[in-house]
């Protein structure tokens, strides 16, 4: 469809596409951290960076919810803790699980 459409701004279907694939990649490029724009720089498709993105922030992901359920399983109630305190941390963990979680 994307071929069939003409001339979109002056600029043929290809042309348009690769002014567009430089200026998504522009906006990607300081909208991420360094470390991670360094693992995809080097792709030459948005779609390959995507992929790449998708890919290490699915493995974070996984990493943080793996700390997050040993965290919250490790939690205890001191002898001396607050219940009511305690109780808000255990709620907070489980707000972040179920974000991480989704």
């Amino acid at each position: 469809m994307y071929t069939t459409l003409g001339k979109i701004g002056g600029l043929e279907p290809p042309e348009h596409w690769r002014k567009e694939e430089i200026l998504i990649k522009q906006v990607i490029g300081p909208s991420i951290p360094l470390g991670t724009f360094t693992c995809v720089k080097s792709h030459k498709t948005v779609k390959a960076i995507w992929d790449m993105l998708k890919k290490t922030y699915k493995e974070k992901t996984r990493v943080l919810l793996a700390n997050l359920m040993r965290h919250f399983r490790n939690t205890q109630c001191g002898e001396n803790d607050n219940v009511h305190t305690h109780f808000k941390h255990l709620a907070n963990l489980k707000e972040q699980l179920t974000h991480c979680h989704g």
